[in-house]
């Protein structure tokens, strides 16, 4: 059952997303494929054209180049 899905924080998942999913509920013509491949991902692939849109982000500007991180010091480990 849905419900009994736990996230990182032990709540069910229908209780951390409540606000989200009455909204959709609300706003759309929810259908038992759109709400499972809303919940469950990869195992209910969303086939409805509503879930195909696209962002413009170019109002943000260029995206900036990729950084990688520095690493911290290896601890070297005493030998005994």
């Amino acid at each position: 059952m849905i419900t009994n899905l736990k996230t990182t924080r032990q709540k069910p998942l229908i209780q951390t997303k409540q606000d989200i999913i009455m909204f959709i509920y609300a706003n759309s013509a929810v259908t038992a494929a759109n709400a499972c491949g809303l919940l469950l991902f990869g195992d209910c692939p969303l086939d409805n054209p509503d879930f195909e849109w696209s962002v413009d982000l170019s109002a943000a500007g260029p995206k900036p180049p990729p950084q990688n991180p520095e690493l911290p010091p290896v601890k070297k480990i005493p030998s005994a």
